[in-house]
């Protein structure tokens, strides 16, 4: 049901695209900051809930792209690059596990982060960059035939290596289809032109250019006739039981940060608790 009120919500101002559910598992370094986009630590879990939210997506007319591969997106230290420190031994059943369910469910798009993967590519690049975690790992050993969407590769983790230019088109070069940014539009026209010239020059093939092209372009095709057979949107009426029923098994975290705990009347911000049955 949160799925479907996502894509109700989504297509009610006009988004048929959600990037997103992140299927990283929890922090596993002490000082590393959790979110409430997280799923959870349980691989099983974060799997199945993925897939039923993506699913759920499609049913009601959003396109959606599971994010944060290969995982460890939440092992974070302050500014520093996010790091994937799970053995590769047993990666299979863990960071890999919700992923590998997306793939075998038919997502369309997987997003490959920046995190850092020393335990796939002993360069100790970011994972948006590597040969090894887009090419190797996600194409080709868990079959994935869909767009691999990379990025961002303007992150402030790279900023001081790699010039985001530059790494749009090795990127690309290394098993993209697709980047992502977070900056400015003359950063993005920057690799553009320099991906024109690689192309020209022969430093990125033409053939591999034309097979991201058709990815993208049956990826379009499908997500269209699919849009064609979306049912029309939900009554309020419905749409409010829905809300409801959520509500009804929903818990609301309250995050201990900056001494918020205890909520104390003299020095605390106001927190507005609401419900659907009475509180004391």
């Amino acid at each position: 049901k949160t799925g479907q009120i996502m894509a109700e919500i989504l297509h009610g101002v006009g988004f048929d695209f959600y990037l997103g559910r992140p299927l990283y598992l929890a922090p596993t370094l002490d000082e590393a900051r959790g979110t409430t986009r997280c799923l959870g630590g349980n691989p099983s879990f974060v799997a199945e809930s993925g897939k039923i939210l993506m699913e759920a997506l499609k049913t009601g007319g959003v396109f959606c792209a599971p994010s944060g591969f290969p995982g460890g997106g939440l092992n974070r230290m302050d500014r520093g690059a996010a790091v994937l420190t799970t053995p590769k031994t047993i990666l299979a059943e863990n960071d890999l596990l919700p992923f590998a369910e997306a793939v075998q469910a038919g997502a369309a798009m997987v997003h490959v982060d920046a995190t850092l993967a020393p335990t796939l590519d002993p360069s100790g690049g970011p994972a948006c960059l590597s040969a090894a975690v887009m090419d190797d790992l996600l194409r080709k050993n868990m079959e994935f035939k869909g767009i691999i969407l990379a990025g961002p590769v303007d992150a402030v983790e790279m900023g001081d290596k790699l010039d985001a230019a530059v790494s749009a088109l090795t990127a690309l070069q290394h098993g993209a289809d697709m980047v992502l940014w977070q900056g400015s539009i003359s950063q993005v026209q920057r690799a553009i032109e320099r991906i024109a010239v690689a192309v020209e020059r022969g430093e990125w093939a033409q053939a591999a250019l034309q097979e991201c092209i058709r990815r993208v372009l049956t990826a379009k095709d499908a997500w269209g006739k699919a849009r064609a057979t979306v049912e029309k949107p939900v009554k309020a009426k419905e749409l409010a039981e829905w809300a409801t029923r959520v509500e009804r098994r929903a818990i609301t975290l309250a995050f201990h940060q900056a001494g918020a705990l205890p909520l104390l009347r003299e020095n605390a911000v106001p927190v507005g608790i609401t419900g659907t049955t009475g509180i004391d």
